[in-house]
C-alpha cells in the first residue's frame, strides 16, 4: 500500500492516508472475500473508499469482480476501488466501461464518482526522456549480460514471472521495463494477456552502448566505517576492495568492505550503538547500494560471497588508477564473452 499512496500523494498530487480496514467493516465481508484481497481504507478529498487489493488480474474476470464489489458496496454502504499492481489495458477499458472504479499505481487511476481519471500516466516522463538506468533497471541488465550460459532467463517471459526470479514486486518490474524502453533498450512484447520484452542488442553491443551513453549508474549511495568487529549476524556481500581482490590480481586491502541496501543498513544499526558507523574512517567499510546487492546472486552464480563483476565494475568505473582500470577490463572480459 506504501506504492498507492506515494503515487496519489507524490505523482498525482493528493494528499492520502491508507490504513487496514476495520475488523468492524471486514468481519461483514463473506469469508471467501476476506481471503481474496488485501482490504484497506483510503482517506482523499475528505472522502472515505474502501481499497480491494490485488497483485495481478490473472485471477479473476471482470464481470466477476464488478459483481462481487457491488455486492459488497450494498452491504457495507461504502464505495470500494479495486486497486491491482498490474492490470492488461483491455481490462481498464472494460472497467470504465461499467463505471467500477480502480487504481493501478504509476499508470491509471479512475474514480467515477469523484471525477477523476488519469489515464496512462507516465510519472517517468514529465516532460523529459530518461538519461540513466533505474536502479532495479540495471538489475535487469547486469542480469542478463552475466547469464551467458543461458541458465536462467528474463527475456520473452510474463513480468509477474521475472518479479518471483528476484523476489520483488511486479510493479518494480513493470516501472523497470518502462525506464528500459524509454533507453530504447528493449522491445516490449504483448502475447496475449501477458506483457513481455526482449532486448534490442546482444550482450557486448548492449555493454558498450551502456558505457557509451553513460546510462550506468554507480551503485553505491553512502558509505559507512566501523572502528571495530563487532556481530550483525547476517550473510553479507564482500564489496569494494575485498571482492576486487577476489576477483583480480590486486593485492589484498588490510579493510573488510561489504555491500548491503538501505534497509539492511537501517536493521543494522538498530541493533547497534548509535556511534558504530562514522563517515571517516575504520576497519570495516559499509557500502549502501541503490539497489539490494543480492538481487543478481539469487539468479545467478556468478557471485556466490561477493558482489557481482560488473556492478563491481561500476564501483570503480571512474577510478583513476591506471593498475586497476587494466584488472577491470580483464574482469569484464572474463565475465561477459
Amino acid at each position: 500500500m506504501i506504492q498507492l499512496k506515494n503515487y496519489i500523494n507524490e505523482t498525482i498530487g493528493i494528499h492520502c492516508e491508507v490504513s487496514p480496514l476495520s475488523k468492524n467493516i471486514l468481519n461483514q465481508l463473506p469469508i471467501y472475500l476476506r481471503n481474496a484481497y488485501g482490504w484497506y481504507e483510503l482517506l482523499m478529498l475528505n472522502k472515505k473508499f474502501v481499497i480491494a487489493y490485488a497483485e495481478t488480474d490473472d485471477e479473476f474476470t471482470i464481470a466477476a469482480i464488478d459483481t462481487q464489489l457491488a455486492n459488497i458496496e450494498e452491504r457495507i454502504n461504502q464505495p470500494i476501488i479495486l486497486c491491482v499492481d498490474e492490470m492488461e489495458a483491455y481490462n481498464r477499458k472494460r472497467l470504465i466501461e461499467k463505471k467500477r472504479a480502480f487504481i493501478v499505481p504509476f499508470k491509471q487511476l479512475y474514480i467515477p464518482y469523484v471525477f477523476i481519471d488519469f489515464t496512462e500516466y507516465r510519472y517517468q516522463t514529465k516532460g523529459r526522456t530518461a538519461q540513466t538506468l533505474q536502479p532495479f533497471a540495471q538489475v535487469l541488465v547486469i542480469a542478463h549480460l552475466l547469464n551467458t550460459n543461458n541458465q536462467y532467463t528474463i527475456e520473452d517471459i510474463p513480468l509477474k514471472e521475472i518479479a518471483n526470479q528476484f523476489q520483488v514486486n511486479t510493479i518494480n518490474v513493470s516501472r523497470a521495463v518502462e525506464n528500459l524502453a524509454e533507453l530504447e533498450l528493449i522491445e516490449i512484447v504483448q502475447r496475449g494477456r501477458y506483457k513481455m520484452f526482449q532486448f534490442k542488442f546482444d550482450r557486448k553491443a548492449l555493454w558498450e552502448k551502456g558505457l557509451q551513453n553513460n546510462i550506468f549508474i554507480n551503485p553505491i549511495s553512502k558509505e559507512y566505517f566501523v572502528e571495530y568487529n563487532f556481530n550483525w549476524n547476517l550473510p553479507l556481500l564482500k564489496a569494494g576492495d575485498t571482492a576486487l581482490t577476489e576477483y583480480t590480481n590486486i593485492n589484498p586491502s588490510d579493510q573488510m568492505a561489504f555491500a548491503i541496501d538501505n534497509q539492511t543498513f537501517n536493521l543494522i544499526k538498530k541493533n547497534n550503538q548509535p556511534n558504530t558507523f562514522n563517515e571517516f574512517g575504520g576497519e570495516y567499510l559499509f557500502q549502501i547500494w541503490k539497489y539490494d546487492p543480492n538481487f543478481i546472486n539469487r539468479i545467478s552464480q556468478s557471485a556466490y560471497d561477493k558482489v557481482d563483476p560488473i556492478s563491481l565494475f561500476l564501483t570503480y568505473k571512474d577510478d583513476q588508477d591506471e593498475r586497476v582500470q587494466m584488472e577491470l577490463e580483464h574482469l569484464i572480459n572474463r565475465f561477459i564473452w
